[in-house]
């Protein structure tokens, strides 16, 4: 695969390789690899989200909520 990046972020990515004492390739690997866990670790949808508020809800212990405008 060949990643193309703009000329800031390309120069930014050889600089920090050069720091770090490693090739950009592999920066840029280890970059992409980060992202790909961190994405899989947040791949939430709506429902799953739901579902895990209503199950911590109850220890919250909130008061019954009722509308002011009633």
């Amino acid at each position: 695969m060949t990643i193309e990046l703009v000329g800031s972020l390309e120069r930014e990515a050889r600089e920090l390789a050069a720091r770090e004492g490693c090739a950009v390739d592999a920066l840029v690997a280890l970059a992409v690899r980060s992202y790909i866990d961190y994405a899989a670790l947040t791949d939430l949808d709506a429902r799953d989200v739901a579902e895990t508020q209503l199950a911590l809800a109850p220890e919250l212990d909130l008061e019954p909520w009722e509308d002011p405008r009633r």
